[in-house]
């Protein structure tokens, strides 16, 4: 069994559409960005189920459950929605958040890269 070529007609009309080909398409992101938020220990379940419901926005991982330090996993092009996120939780007094840090691969200290790339 052999499969039949499209029509050349077809891919001229295609071509017409003008829809983007897979060469235009934009790359996806091949890393994650983190965010180092510390929020009151009480309120780390509601944090968690607020980032969950809006779609997914990142992902929480509790770092130190006494301080209550949590690291956001989140894709860079969703940036600025998750700082208009906790910007808005923080000044409703819905989430009380004490710390914001956005730190650069480079200053992470050592024992959380390290946790990060195992």
């Amino acid at each position: 069994m052999t499969c039949s070529k499209p029509p050349e007609a077809a891919i001229k009309k295609h071509k017409a559409t003008g829809r983007k080909s897979h060469r235009d398409r934009i790359a996806p992101q091949t890393w994650s960005d983190h965010l180092y938020v510390e929020v009151d220990r009480s309120q780390i379940a509601m944090f968690k189920f607020i980032l969950e419901s809006y779609d997914n926005l990142a992902y929480l991982s509790v770092l130190d459950k006494y301080r209550a330090m949590v690291r956001l996993t989140f894709s860079p092009d969703a940036t600025s929605t998750l700082h208009t996120l906790i910007h808005t939780l923080a000044t409703t007094g819905e989430i009380a958040i004490r710390q914001v840090v956005h730190l650069d691969q480079s200053t992470v200290p050592s024992r959380i890269a390290r946790q990060e790339t195992s």
